[in-house]
């Protein structure tokens, strides 16, 4: 198979200013890396304003350098402060040996909680360290690269299955100068379940700034989306442009610690405006300012049965306030378990699959109408709270 046009690429600070108007007509969709870790790409603020102005599908990558919840929260961050409306789902790049599984199934959760596309990206030499990740539940689709002869064609695909193969590094595409890695579909999905459908648009009305109010609204009615992105952001927030963008960019860069200080000196508000202002962070900065307020932490047996009164929540979201507070998630769960006499063999459990229901389950699973015996077996405080790849034990 010829590598043709139009193809998919995937593009970074590496390929430069690209001509995204020329780019269009020659791709189907674009994948643009935020990040390498704690390296904020310098070209992703330009790429994602030009793929939302032009109608560009696109995705949003991080090459993960073994950072779990918080590197995926700034990932998601990151792409939010640079405009991103539109992104149909984030990518973990995988291509660095020897990390965490537990750490990416974490990073994985974490960029669940945006309900997008969500895929990952791993090095083919590293597939076999790797296969496991493929399982996880956050993982919609898998991407794989295998050049073979690297001469801008596509020759052997991937021996692994994969959804998206990457069978190129020196391909060309009008609009870019130089080299740009290039695509292909591999697996079961089409096209269109890349580029529509499941990710809808849904504009935003944007509005001009009230350049009175403090620095830390003004920064989380941008990220919320406000006062649009690209030139729109610029008018809207007028003389304060330059002042609320640096707040933004930082927030989604500087360490915890930093954050942290800041906090504690007034900068970012309090309650919900703050929550506001640190987006997709809150959490962890929160975490850190109650670490060092001395916050005596609970036992797992109290916070187990505050997880049983609905305090914590459910599901993804249950396991990221505790994960926050300093608590072991598992732990609780086993505890709460004990505390409603769950036992969680493996030979009766359900596996939640998207549009389920736990009265539906109940019936599959032979309990009939009783979905509230069943919660109450599980310690789902909400029973109209459940997420695809949960477990429910019967």
């Amino acid at each position: 198979m010829a590598g043709i046009l139009p193809t998919i690429i995937d593009v970074s600070e590496w390929q430069g200013n690209i001509d995204w108007a020329a780019v269009k007509p020659n791709i189907h969709f674009a994948i643009l890396r935020v990040q390498d870790g704690t390296y904020l790409d310098s070209k992703i603020s330009r790429n994602i304003s030009e793929c939302e102005r032009l109608g560009i599908p696109y995705y949003c990558y991080g090459f993960y350098r073994n950072g779990g919840a918080v590197e995926a929260s700034r990932l998601v961050s990151r792409a939010k402060a640079a405009g991103a409306r539109n992104c149909r789902g984030y990518v973990l790049d995988i291509e660095v040996g020897g990390q965490s599984i537990a750490g990416i199934a974490s990073a994985g959760n974490t960029l669940a909680q945006s309900a997008g596309d969500n895929g990952v990206y791993i090095a083919n030499h590293l597939y076999g360290q790797y296969a496991s990740v493929v399982s996880q539940p956050w993982v919609k689709w898998t991407w794989i690269p295998t050049y073979g002869v690297n001469d801008g064609h596509a020759h052997t695909p991937p021996s692994h299955y994969c959804d998206l193969w990457q069978f190129t590094s020196v391909g060309h595409v009008p609009g870019i100068a130089g080299n740009t890695d290039c695509n292909a579909l591999n697996g079961k999905r089409d096209l269109a379940s890349f580029t529509s459908g499941t990710k809808p648009v849904v504009p935003v009305p944007t509005k001009k700034a009230d350049l009175s109010l403090p620095l830390h609204v003004l920064v989380g009615d941008t990220l919320l989306g406000m006062y649009g992105n690209g030139d729109e952001r610029k008018t809207n927030l007028g003389s304060r442009y330059a002042e609320v963008q640096n707040a933004v960019n930082h927030i989604c860069s500087a360490k915890t610690s930093v954050l942290a200080d800041e906090v504690q000196a007034g900068k970012w508000g309090n309650g919900d405006e703050r929550k506001r202002a640190l987006g997709t962070r809150y959490d962890e900065i929160q975490a850190e300012i109650n670490r060092r307020a001395g916050l005596s932490k609970k036992s797992v047996d109290t916070i187990a049965a505050e997880v049983i009164a609905g305090a914590w929540g459910n599901g993804q979201d249950r396991r990221n306030k505790l994960s926050a507070a300093g608590y072991d998630p598992d732990a609780v769960q086993a505890k709460v378990n004990a505390k409603l006499g769950v036992q969680p063999t493996g030979n009766r459990c359900y596996i939640v699959q998207t549009g389920d229901t736990l009265s539906g389950i109940a019936q599959k699973v032979g309990w009939g109408g009783n979905y509230i015996g069943l919660a109450n077996k599980n310690g789902i405080a909400n029973p109209n709270a459940i997420f695809a790849g949960q477990k429910i034990y019967y």
